[in-house]
Formats: C-alpha cells, sequence, structure tokens
C-alpha cells in the first residue's frame, strides 16, 4: 500500500531559497538607491527658500549678498545624505546659476561632485549666451550724439546673433534633459 507523503523535498526548498536570493540581490540595491534619492530630494526641498532668497536678491541688487560676489555655499541633511547647494555667478557676470551636489546617489537635479565641474563651464557659457538680445537697430557709436536715423544691423549679423541665441539654447535644453532623467 502506497501513502501520500505530504511536504516539499529539499531540493525544492533549496530552488524556492536560491530564487528568493537572487530577486533580492536584485531590488535591495535599486531600493537602496530609491531611499538615498528621496532622503536628498527631501534635503534639497529644504534648500528652496535658499535659492529663492538668493534669486531675489540677485533680482533686486544685481549681485550676491556675499562680498565680491563670492559663491554661497548651504547644506542641509536627511539623515545620511547631505545635499549642497551652490549659488555662483557666471563668468560674464550677468546671471547667477545653482549647484546641487550630493554626497549619496545623485538624482533628478542634484548630481555627484565628478560632473560638476563640467556643468559649471556649460551654464557659464549657456549664461553668457542667454545675455544676448536681437535687436535689429545697432547702438549708436557716439551715445551723446545718436544719429538721426538709426543704423540697422545687416541680415549676416542678426543671422550670426540669432545663431548664438540657438546654440545657448540647445546647450540649455541638454543639460535639462540630463538633470530632468
Amino acid at each position: 500500500m502506497k501513502t501520500n507523503q505530504k511536504g516539499f523535498t529539499l531540493i525544492e526548498l533549496m530552488i524556492v531559497v536560491a530564487i528568493i536570493g537572487i530577486l533580492a540581490s536584485v531590488g535591495l540595491p535599486s531600493y537602496q538607491s530609491y531611499i538615498s534619492k528621496a532622503k536628498g530630494s527631501g534635503a534639497l526641498q529644504q534648500l528652496g527658500s535658499f535659492r529663492l532668497d538668493v534669486s531675489e536678491f540677485w533680482a533686486v541688487e544685481g549681485r550676491l549678498p556675499s562680498e565680491d560676489n563670492a559663491d554661497i555655499v548651504q547644506q542641509r541633511s536627511q539623515e545620511d545624505v547631505t545635499v549642497t547647494m551652490t549659488a555662483r555667478v557666471n563668468d560674464a557676470e550677468t546671471g547667477i546659476f545653482f549647484i546641487c551636489e550630493t554626497d549619496g546617489t545623485p538624482f533628478k537635479n542634484c548630481s555627484s561632485p565628478a560632473n560638476i565641474a563640467l556643468f559649471t563651464a556649460l551654464l557659464n557659457a549657456i549664461s553668457e549666451a542667454a545675455a544676448i538680445t536681437v535687436n535689429a537697430v545697432k547702438p549708436p557709436a557716439d551715445p551723446d550724439n545718436p544719429p538721426a536715423v538709426p543704423e540697422l544691423w545687416t541680415q549676416g549679423e542678426l543671422d550670426a546673433a540669432n545663431a548664438a541665441v540657438d546654440a545657448a539654447q540647445a546647450a540649455y535644453d541638454a543639460v535639462k534633459t540630463y538633470y530632468d532623467s
């Protein structure tokens, strides 16, 4: 007479444990990265008022609220993730930009230190190009004695100015795409 055995064999249990181990080894790093990004986002949100205050000061005063337009740095931490935001004047001193750096996993709008130098150079170029205003009328050579009929830019000069603005927009779009991804 045969008896029906109930339960699992050792091999079946080992296979299940192996599958669970593989899933955990894939999922745990993703989960830890997600948690680190969430903590960094929380710290970045705390820096929002700093960014707003510096931007308002720049809009009113045309400079940073520091000696000689020196960089202004603020840090916020959320548990074990620290986010550092730096307000910096571009090389042409026509605008400011903010650099966000984290000691944890890089996340949207906040990069690791390895990428900061590249973005600083790129944002300087964008800020300088964005300061270009395309106007069909040339400024007078002598502001105290302007001509009766204003001199117009040639089509070539206007095309060159528009190309510079388009290049700045393309560079800005590239940086924005990187940070948004």
